[in-house]
């Protein structure tokens, strides 16, 4: 699943479209707690890894889904 978003052309993503970003740092981020719910720690925590890449900063989503 995070190799699908993965594969999302960084080119379309437009320097100044935030948008397109912040939709592929979400689903990246989804991907991870997916991972986590099924127990698959291990992809869990790459893709966490590549949403924070990609910039996910969000600290409440983070605690309230850690929680």
């Amino acid at each position: 699943m995070l190799a699908l978003i993965e594969a999302f052309p960084d080119h379309v993503l437009r320097d100044n479209d935030t948008w397109f970003r912040t939709v592929k740092t979400d689903a990246t981020y989804n991907v991870a707690c997916m991972h986590a719910v099924l127990g698959e720690r291990e992809q869990a925590l790459d893709a966490l890894e590549a949403a924070f890449g990609l910039g996910f900063k969000n600290r409440e989503v983070l605690e309230k889904d850690a929680g």
